[in-house]
């Protein structure tokens, strides 16, 4: 028995609706939706923050604008690394005014359940980064692989021959490689990106930890009886700069690390991963 026109549209539209259900269903399970945090440009500041003591005045220029697409990426760069992060659908504000407490002004602030990067004065100087790029050249050779060929011809390896070899033309080698070079550039788009790694670690805090969390942290830190020096050097502010300085980006890390104590290291980041891993 043959099929007419109108039976075979039939059974083709039966199977396409297949097609499509299978479809839907393999990208709602392959792919599930994950809240994730999200940055809005403002005006103004869209909620209350520090009980309303605060006050806002428009910026000088837009070099004081804080730089959205480097709030945006070090939000990229902090959720491509810490993937617990996109459990939060956290807002991060770049409110395109500046903002004073009484304290003076600030750059960013955080509350449970958003950030805000605000534009400053600051953004319109100027920082010294170091960053690295690729350079090709004569390279010279590694102190290591001079005290081999040193070791090879059978002469002490001093301080003086090392250097020697290393530089001597017939041992260099024309490659590429990555170098740290120093330059002067506007503050604008690090110190945005700072800010966000600073106040995304405020958000980390007051989201996924305790106060005990906390106290459990500056122990590990031997901190718990530090005598404050500065604003930095309050636990919460070592906390958000911690996570700044072990999770943010190389452009976030060009700002110098705040607080008096020694910088974190990777006993501080296998706790963050341990705590966040727990938490998630």
């Amino acid at each position: 028995m043959s099929l007419g026109a109108s039976g075979f549209l039939f059974f083709r539209g039966v199977f396409l609706r297949r097609v499509l259900l299978f479809l839907v269903l393999f990208l709602v399970f392959a792919f599930p939706a994950t809240a994730e945090i999200r940055v809005e440009e403002r005006d103004c500041v869209p909620v209350t923050i520090n009980g309303g003591r605060y006050r806002t005045e428009d910026a000088g220029s837009q070099w004081e604008l804080a730089s959205v697409e480097a709030v945006a990426y070090e939000v990229y760069h902090l959720q491509s690394i810490l993937s617990v992060l996109k459990q939060k659908n956290w807002p991060v504000y770049v409110v395109q005014k500046r903002c004073f407490f009484s304290s003076g002004e600030i750059a960013g602030c955080a509350v449970p359940g958003a950030a805000f990067v605000f534009a400053s004065k600051a953004n319109a100087g100027v920082l010294w980064v170091v960053e690295k790029r690729d350079e090709t050249g004569w390279w010279p050779l590694s102190e290591e692989e001079a005290k081999e060929i040193l070791r090879r011809l059978g002469k002490p390896a001093t301080a003086e021959a090392v250097r020697a070899v290393r530089w001597e033309d017939r041992f260099r080698r024309w490659e590429t490689r990555r170098v740290k070079a120093a330059r002067t550039a506007l503050a604008s788009p690090y110190l945005s990106a700072y800010v966000a790694a600073h106040e995304v670690g405020h958000l980390v805090r007051f989201g996924f930890l305790s106060e005990s969390n906390l106290r459990e942290y500056l122990r590990l830190r031997g901190l718990e009886n530090m005598k404050r020096k500065g604003h930095f050097d309050d636990p919460e502010e070592i906390f958000a700069e911690d996570f700044r300085w072990l999770f943010g980006s190389e452009r976030a890390n060009q700002v110098g690390y705040r607080p008096s104590c020694p910088e974190p290291g990777d006993k501080e980041k296998a706790w963050f991963h341990r705590k966040l891993n727990t938490s998630s």
